[in-house]
């Protein structure tokens, strides 16, 4: 199993693919979907470096930005997650903050 991150947002987050650390490459367009195969926490929340990235996208996009954090199953990608993420709604998300503990699975808006 890998683990692997998505940030969600309605419109085009142009850094996203960009950042030498934490660069998530498109997964899908509507709405735009980042994936990388990859976690980085540290004891269970986000490491600083991180949040600080998904707060700068948020930021220069000054639209509503989510992530995700899940465990791939079998043969599983990221476009699977992200169907799971839509087919749940946005509605469910928890406010994410730099002490905010991970939960695979769990909407998180920025």
């Amino acid at each position: 199993m890998s683990s692997c991150t998505l940030i969600i947002s309605h419109s085009a987050l142009p850094d996203a693919p960009k950042s030498r650390y934490f660069k998530h490459e498109i997964v899908c367009q509507n709405p735009f979907v980042y994936g990388r195969i990859q976690f980085v926490t540290n004891g269970g929340v986000l490491n600083d470096d991180f949040y600080d990235f998904l707060s700068k996208l948020a930021q220069d996009s000054k639209a509503e930005i989510y992530f995700v954090a899940s465990e791939l199953q079998n043969r599983q990608g990221e476009q699977d997650v992200a169907k799971a993420v839509f087919q749940a709604g946005f509605e469910n998300a928890v406010k994410l903050t730099c002490h905010t503990k991970i939960v695979f699975d769990q909407l998180y808006v920025i």
